[in-house]
């Protein structure tokens, strides 16, 4: 999408359908009654939904975690895809003469559980490389699961 900042009157600032944000109690210092956005959190599959029906969103892999520092423990890149509800898969690419899969894996899996819950299955798929996206992105977090959100709260 297009925004055009040299337009004085308003500046038009489009988001895509299936964009997620937050809106704002305060009103617009310059009078305007019209609702605020407080923050664009991503898309609708950009969050996943845990086994007692929380949304969390993909904002959780932007830090180390699941990992506890993963560039130092040998992973190059994650992928984190929700296929189901109470299931997820984690992509993982790895310099494999560093990586300690054992260790690393149980630990990001057991993190995952105390978010996603303890009845949550976990699977590890390590690879070479991640496949980028159409969009010539990798996305940290994918979900095809349909987000509930008149049950979301703030």
């Amino acid at each position: 999408m297009c925004t055009s900042l040299v337009n004085y009157a308003i500046p038009l600032i489009r988001y895509r359908p299936g964009d997620v944000g937050v809106p704002m109690e305060e009103l617009c210092s310059c009078g305007r009654t019209l609702p605020l956005l407080k923050i664009v959190e991503g898309r609708t599959d950009d969050f996943l939904v845990t086994s007692d029906g929380r949304i969390i969103s993909a904002q959780i892999f932007s830090e180390n975690y699941p990992f506890e520092d993963w560039e130092k423990e040998g992973i190059k890149q994650f992928r984190v895809i929700q296929e189901r509800k109470g299931k997820i898969t984690v992509e993982v690419a790895v310099r494999k003469e560093v990586f300690d899969e054992v260790r690393v894996l149980e630990k990001a899996r057991k993190n995952l559980q105390e978010v996603f819950g303890q009845d949550t299955c976990i699977d590890f798929h390590i690879k070479e490389e991640i496949q980028k996206d159409p969009s010539g992105k990798i996305r940290i977090a994918i979900s095809k699961v349909p987000v509930e959100w008149t049950t979301f709260k703030v």
